[in-house]
């Protein structure tokens, strides 16, 4: 698919009304930075007048549009979950699997859950398993935790990345992050979305970096609880706190994973730029 250059706004000017706008249309959308601008990439195909009165209604409207423009950048739990389906959906499933991992840990249900690998879950005809671990939670602490920072994060990175991109880097970094924490545990029943939601973390430290959307920005603050977070889990110290043990080896896997992903994604679009045809 080709883009174009359609339009061009201040580096400042808060732009998530329009990236709202644009993914409740269906359309194709990426933002650029040159020059100290922000650039609106879409398709060629897209019609310069049905784009001129998108971007009108998202961000040019009178005094009392405007007011209500300024509560929609802001819009309810049930306005996100409509824009952030997937998130939801993920939160969900979450919340289903901590239900069995706490009440019924004994249950064929839970054991069908439980880690394996690709090949023998294939050769089972389980072929879930690599990634359903990341619904297991064991305390409630354990799964409100893991359910605030997949929403909080999340939701940023369905919005920005849309979302098929999105549903492939969170089975990547899921199934990547169990992965790696059987490889480093002498124990199969490990579960959480703290692998992902470290993911998460990753792909917006790089994303943030090389792009001006302010649905990227988080404050720095939570880097650093996130991070000394990890270290104090590979200290083991969290151990000392909790019941079970903290999955390791899932958070770093998962932050390396995000990492990587991002920086990906970040070279794609920066190669994709040079074929990008400016309008005339």
């Amino acid at each position: 698919m080709n883009f174009k250059r359609a339009k061009k706004f201040p580096l400042s000017q808060n732009l998530s009304a329009l990236v709202h706008r644009l993914s409740d249309s269906k359309i194709p959308h990426r933002f650029i930075e040159e020059n100290g601008e922000q650039v609106l990439c879409i398709p060629e195909h897209i019609d310069d007048i049905e784009l001129e009165r998108i971007i009108e209604e998202a961000l040019h409207k009178d005094n009392k549009t405007k007011k209500t423009q300024r509560v929609s950048s802001f819009p309810s739990f049930l306005e996100q979950i409509k824009y952030t389906p997937l998130t939801f959906a993920f939160i969900v499933l979450a919340i289903i699997g901590s239900l069995i991992s706490i009440y019924a840990q004994e249950s064929k249900l839970m054991y069908l859950l439980v880690f394996l690998p690709l090949d023998i879950s294939i050769e089972h005809h389980q072929i879930w398993r690599p990634i359903t671990p990341v619904f297991l939670h064991f305390s409630i602490l354990h799964i409100l935790f893991n359910a605030l920072w997949t929403w909080e994060l999340g939701k940023r990175l369905e919005l920005f990345l849309g979302k098929s991109l999105y549903l492939l880097c969170f089975l990547i970094i899921g199934i990547g992050a169990n992965y790696i924490q059987f490889w480093t545990s002498d124990n199969i029943l490990f579960g959480g979305l703290s692998g992902v939601v470290y993911g998460y973390l990753g792909m917006l430290l790089i994303l943030s970096r090389f792009n001006t959307s302010e649905i990227l920005r988080i404050p720095p603050g939570i880097y650093i609880f996130m991070l000394v977070w990890l270290v104090l889990g590979m200290l083991k110290v969290i151990d000392l706190f909790i019941e079970n043990s903290v999955a390791n080896g899932a958070h770093l896997g998962g932050f390396i994973l995000g990492l990587a992903v991002a920086a990906l994604i970040s070279l794609t679009t920066y190669f994709r730029k040079t074929k990008i045809k400016p309008t005339e």
